[in-house]
């Protein structure tokens, strides 16, 4: 079975897609054909697999990244490489992926597309605050939703709690709830906290709060930013280190801060946990948010908003804690809590790391792979 898998993110970016693509792919390719077709983000250490790259255009962006060029070229591209392939294995719903499912269904490919985010929740947080614009830009949003997924063969999900968002949308059709995992033994607490923040070259001394993951407006830093300099004031020993990058206009309000930094895209992101005492997830949309898991793994306590399957995992006062979206002031008090009582912290920190345990990328790659020779082609 030959199985194109189409992305609009790739390496060098490192989020939750990419990360989800280096983890499957090399189970996939154990028991299929499997090639990639992903927007060309520049030079990279790809995945072990065959890939085909497509030209960025110069105008569009989604999410803080360039977008795939919208253009003859990059339709019959993907024309070119769906009817190559026997199914059609799509990463969201931009500008490859729309294309990519628009053609698999019109040549009568067996289209799959994971759902590793609501589109439209994404849509309207980054591009608006207008509450009456941010209704008007969903319902266009899961408009579209809608008639793309019509398109597939299966439509999978990564929780139960993400089916019913879709539900509550009116979209049905076959679905498949398929976990995602975490590599624990990657994803292990650090041996020396002190020695991994001299690694990353941040004082010994410093309370590390961190984030991980794209820099754009619907992750909200900018709460995190206003709780981080409420308490600067209240305790100087405090790092704020955000791994990641993103939008230039949401990066440029930490520039010049002290005790702040942007790390960039990085690979391997496993250093840069291992330093953080506190993790923070601020966003105002999630689906399942791999990096929390990935904190929670490296034996970090959290703080994050009640979204997406991050409810499902995520128990308050004993791995980490909620705060509602938007509050800088209640994020502070949460933070201030676990800065107070660095006992607190570290036993939450141990009770994080064993909350993560079990949930293997294994058995995502299993449900992938019965899913796929269910499809009859």
């Amino acid at each position: 079975m030959k199985i194109l898998i189409v992305s609009d993110t790739y390496l060098p970016k490192n989020d939750g897609v990419v990360k989800f693509l280096r983890h499957v792919i090399p189970g996939l390719k154990e028991n299929f054909e499997v090639k990639l077709l992903v927007p060309d983000f520049g030079p990279s250490e790809d995945i072990d697999v065959e890939v085909d790259k497509v030209q960025l255009s110069s105008v569009v962006k989604a999410a803080g990244y360039p977008s795939a060029e919208i253009s003859y070229k990059t339709m019959q591209a993907v024309k070119r490489e769906v009817l190559q392939a026997d199914v059609i294995f799509v990463q969201d719903l931009a500008v490859l992926g729309a294309l990519a499912i628009h053609y698999g269904k019109k040549y009568g490919k067996k289209v799959v597309v994971y759902v590793h985010q609501l589109a439209w929740d994404q849509l309207a947080a980054v591009k608006t605050k207008s509450l009456r614009l941010k209704r008007i830009i969903s319902a266009v949003g899961i408009r579209a939703a809608k008639s793309l997924y019509k398109k597939c063969n299966v439509v999978l999900l990564p929780s139960r709690g993400v089916a019913q968002s879709l539900e509550r949308q009116g979209i049905r059709g076959r679905r498949a709830i398929v976990r995602l995992g975490v590599d624990t033994d990657m994803f292990a607490p650090a041996k020396n906290k002190q020695a991994s923040k001299l690694k990353i070259k941040i004082s010994k001394d410093k309370i590390v709060i961190g984030y991980c993951g794209r820099i754009s407006k619907e992750k909200d830093l900018g709460t995190l930013l206003e709780a981080f300099e409420t308490l600067k004031k209240k305790h100087s020993n405090l790092y704020l280190l955000l791994v990641g990058d993103g939008e230039d206009d949401e990066k440029k309000r930490f520039n010049g801060l002290k005790d702040v930094k942007i790390t960039g895209f990085k690979e391997n992101v496993i250093q840069y946990y291992q330093a953080m005492d506190i993790f923070v997830l601020s966003s105002l949309t999630e689906t399942t948010s791999l990096a929390t898991m990935e904190a929670l793994s490296c034996g970090i306590p959290v703080i994050v908003t009640p979204v997406g399957r991050v409810k499902e995992y995520v128990h308050s006062g004993y791995n980490g804690f909620f705060f509602p979206k938007n509050s800088a002031a209640a994020l502070s008090e949460k933070l201030n809590y676990l800065i107070r009582n660095p006992e607190q912290r570290i036993a939450m920190g141990e009770r994080a790391r064993k909350s993560m345990i079990g949930r293997s990328w294994k058995r995502t790659v299993a449900k992938l792979i019965r899913i796929f020779n269910d499809l009859e082609v």
